[in-house]
């Protein structure tokens, strides 16, 4: 498939903005002596930005494709091939953990550009949440976080996790006040909902760099899942959110789940109210009890027989 004129300056220049933004931050980067993570996370504003214009200029999802293969691709590239490892590879390879999220970051924006069909709304919060929210939990829990919990991706902090949420909630609520007729009430509770939703889901996500991918599909899903529904429902969605949230978190004594676990557990329970209803809410919460009839241990942390067999 030949792009037409139009279509190949745009994508030309996106690659020639992406390129020349990466040797900006390089530069910076040696002159400058910061933080390795802040290379890392300019670069990926800095992408997100640009991710932001695609609806915009392209009407099939073929140019979008062919970008996001052609930056993923690039990026292994630059990883592996000496030379630029040395170079433009430190922009995003000079933390010390071990991340692939340089490479499900395009993976994120063609899916979500595929889902979302033209819907510009339902394209653009996502990359929002994606760019500005993930980029702000990561550096504020990198040179403020204090109070930390293990996830499957490693440490994660409390303040991270907070600035995620007050980020995210922004991205969410400003395009839906603007763009869309929701009404000021129903924008809040959609940007409640949702950041809530992702920020666990950022917390759990995290395991190389992965969570670049489910933020973005997670978050057009909910947003898909909310958009439509009537404000009543919201509040009730938000009640029954919280008290599910309430309701593992006080029975976290009698079990043996970790903070991870507990919060895999309040997002699968959110996310089978909001996507699948009162039949998805009651067969997770049936998973739930079971789970707390198998593997809770008193909090002495002294196995009898019973919990010892099971694990």
């Amino acid at each position: 498939m030949i792009p037409n004129p139009a279509t190949a300056i745009a994508m030309a220049a996106l690659l020639a903005l992406t390129a020349g933004l990466m040797t900006a931050i390089r530069i910076f980067q040696r002159r400058c002596s910061p933080h390795p993570e802040w290379p890392r996370k300019l670069m990926h504003v800095g992408t997100g930005l640009l991710a932001l214009s695609l609806p915009w200029l392209f009407e099939s999802p073929w140019p979008v494709l062919i970008l996001c293969a052609a930056g993923a691709t690039g990026m292994v590239v630059i990883k592996h091939a000496a030379r630029l490892k040395e170079t433009f590879g430190c922009v995003v390879g000079d933390v010390a953990r071990q991340s692939a999220g340089d490479i499900t970051f395009p993976l994120g924006i063609a899916v979500v550009f595929l889902l979302s069909e033209g819907d510009c709304l339902l394209y653009t919060v996502p990359v929002l949440v994606l760019t500005f929210a993930d980029a702000a939990a990561a550096l504020v829990g990198t040179f403020y976080g204090l109070f930390r919990f293990e996830t499957p991706g490693g440490k994660k902090s409390v303040e991270g996790s907070f600035a995620f949420f007050v980020v995210a909630f922004l991205s969410i609520h400003i395009p839906l006040f603007l763009c869309s007729d929701a009404g000021p009430e129903k924008a809040v509770l959609i940007a409640f909902l949702l950041g809530f939703l992702l920020t666990i889901v950022e917390a759990l996500a995290g395991w190389r760099g992965l969570d670049n991918l489910f933020i973005p599909v997670a978050g057009f899903l909910f947003l898909r899942a909310t958009i439509e529904a009537p404000l009543m429902e919201l509040v009730v969605q938000g009640m029954v959110m919280l008290s599910i949230a309430t309701g593992i978190v006080l029975f976290r004594r009698w079990t043996t789940l970790d903070t991870s676990a507990l919060l895999g557990a309040i997002l699968v329970g959110d996310m089978s109210w909001t996507l699948g209803g009162w039949q998805g809410i009651l067969a997770s919460l049936a998973l739930f009890l079971n789970c707390l009839s198998h593997g809770g241990c008193p909090p002495t942390g002294e196995l009898d027989g019973q919990c010892a067999s099971y694990r």
